[in-house]
């Protein structure tokens, strides 16, 4: 049944078929092709898509192999098809943004996506993935970075743009990158410092071209992303110790700190005054440090910033 529809292209519903009858390889195949197809026809949409389901299929696979070489292959192609699936989704508002005469993104997701893009392509081991251009998202984040006062980092995108070939399509606008980069050489060469991403586990601004790619320069902690902004999450990577299980960690979250409800009721008071509410101080030179309070961020601070040498946060029950 599954031979039967891919002979009349439907490959999807295909696809599905091979995986209920437990044919996984002709299942992947039929995926690969979908990927492929995708990506020829610059459908970035679809091949990220794609490459997600294959990222799935690797990974169930990686569940119920015991063997260490196969293990090991498994495990790559699923992180490959897991960083495609990535990279072809946020490559489709960068590939429309080019070659479309109008777009509803807002400029700042733009920029984010574009920024995103070439830190995974300069990291990325190995060769671009196919119909991925480097060029396309450079002329891109030199657009949109001149728009957000991202002066600098335009000018960036302008002297890497010199090293690389034309894309296809992106030929006739030569004349307007020139002209873009003369007048970016009359700007200030400084960013907006709004747009600087933070980290949260360091506290650091980083450069808008960062040389570690997707990570903080300062305390090499990987940045989360949302995938609807593309945004720096505020999350930090913790481990647990081993005496801590994930069920009793989970308890530990869900409680209230005791020292936090004690600085509350301590150092506040509501006062109900005719029908106005009043909240007063009642305790003076109260100059405790963040650190203090929280735990997790004195966790933090005891470890020095070393971009080279990452490690989580090791938490406890305090």
């Amino acid at each position: 049944y599954g031979q039967h529809l891919a002979e009349h292209d439907r490959f999807v519903d295909a696809q599905r078929a091979f995986h209920k009858a437990g044919r996984v390889v002709e299942a992947r195949n039929v995926l690969q092709a979908l990927t492929n197809n995708a990506v020829n026809e610059t459908r970035f949409n679809d091949a990220g898509y794609y490459n997600w389901l294959l990222s799935k299929e690797y990974l169930l696979a990686l569940s119920e192999t015991l063997n260490d070489d196969l293990r090991a292959d498994l495990s790559k192609r699923y992180h490959r098809c897991s960083l495609l699936s990535e990279l072809y989704y946020a490559y489709q508002y960068i590939y429309e943004y080019t070659t479309e005469p109008f777009v509803d993104t807002p400029p700042v997701i733009l920029f984010n996506i574009a920024r995103f893009i070439y830190h995974k392509l300069v990291t990325l081991p190995g060769d671009i993935p196919p119909a991925l251009s480097k060029f396309r998202t450079c002329y891109a984040a030199c657009k949109i970075a001149k728009i957000l006062n991202a002066n600098k980092f335009s000018r960036q995108m302008i002297y890497l743009m010199r090293d690389l070939t034309f894309t296809h399509n992106l030929g006739s606008k030569r004349i307007e990158i020139e002209q873009l980069a003369l007048e970016m050489e009359a700007r200030t060469f400084s960013d907006d410092h709004d747009l600087l991403p933070l980290c949260y586990r360091c506290s650091h601004h980083n450069e808008l071209l960062n040389t570690r790619g997707n990570e903080c320069s300062s305390c090499g902690s990987p940045f989360v992303l949302s995938f609807l902004s593309f945004d720096v999450l505020p999350l930090v990577e913790f481990i647990l110790p081993s005496d801590i299980n994930d069920e009793d960690a989970l308890n530990l979250l869900e409680q209230v700190p005791n020292s936090h409800l004690e600085n509350v009721s301590s150092s506040t008071t509501k006062i109900n005054q005719s029908t106005a509410n009043r909240l007063v101080i009642t305790e003076q030179g109260n100059t405790t440090r963040a650190e203090d309070k929280d735990p997790f961020l004195k966790k933090m601070s005891k470890y020095s910033p070393n971009p080279d040498d990452y490690r989580p946060v090791v938490v406890d029950r305090a």
